[in-house]
């Protein structure tokens, strides 16, 4: 199968190994020529992007869409450009599955309730807000391509531990009460979730997270205890945490088509 990956970040790389491992033929995208020769191990065919997409997607039988910006203020170009230039170089009819990784930060803030695939989003900010334009976009196409889109929650894994994140934290004060539940989804978990929207055509949108939802301030807790660092501080007058929004992000509908957490809590 042909497969192509645009955007070859921390998630995208994982599918570029997995993918080239099975035995695909895997094209990657950089805007870098610096970058391209490092992807080289990893992929068939590295694929400098230009503003004609239709070269490189045209006999692609699957494509996943799981960019990510380099700074704050690239969300616009990162997300919202990347889908208007896929969806603009599909051809009609042609029946490509798309699966694209997005983010439970468009529900925004819910008081702590339950939300899933048909509660309305929220978006609090103006990234969410490009992340909600982004999926309307990709779902456009729907009528003539498998549309498949995932709502990542936090990501975590080999590389990118939360225990690193909080190791920098330790002893500081930071803004919020900690009484926000965390909604979190560990890197096998996401490479689950992309291999079962390849090999079945999934199409529509997904929450993927997993079961864990504990909350903040006690997760940090944990994970300073196991470390015998200084506890996390909370400054309880600032409600401008660093993780918007508190909710809880079901995966029912993921389960319901055969995915599987791995509630992993090796942080």
């Amino acid at each position: 199968m042909k497969v192509c990956i645009i955007g070859c970040g921390y998630v995208g790389r994982a599918a570029a190994l997995k993918w080239k491992a099975e035995g695909h033929e895997v094209t990657v995208t950089t805007r870098s020529l610096e970058k391209a020769y490092q992807l080289r191990p990893i992929a068939d065919l590295v694929y400098i992007l230009n503003d004609d997409w239709r070269e490189l997607i045209k006999d692609q039988d699957v494509i996943l869409l799981s960019v990510a910006p380099d700074n704050s203020s690239d969300y616009l170009q990162t997300y919202l450009g990347s889908a208007e230039m896929l969806v603009k170089a599909l051809r009609p009819c042609h029946g490509q599955q798309i699966i694209y990784t997005g983010s439970t930060s468009i529900y925004g803030d819910h008081q702590g309730e339950w939300v899933d695939e048909q509660s309305k989003p929220k978006p609090h900010n103006s990234q969410a807000e490009i992340l909600l334009a982004t999926e309307k976009t990709l779902l456009k196409a729907a009528k003539d391509h498998k549309i498949c889109l995932f709502r990542l929650g936090e990501i975590y894994g080999p590389g990118r531990s939360i225990a690193n994140r909080v190791e920098k934290m330790q002893g500081k004060q930071i803004p919020g009460t900690g009484e926000n539940y965390t909604n979190l989804v560990h890197l096998e978990e996401i490479m689950r979730a992309i291999d079962l929207a390849m090999k079945n055509s999934l199409q529509g949108v997904y929450n993927l997270c997993n079961d864990i939802h504990i909350k903040r301030k006690a997760l940090y807790q944990s994970i300073c205890e196991q470390n015998a660092w200084p506890f996390v501080q909370w400054n309880s007058c600032n409600t401008q945490t660093l993780h918007g929004g508190n909710k809880r992000v079901t995966n029912t509908k993921l389960k319901s088509v055969g995915w599987e957490p791995l509630n992993i809590q090796n942080w």
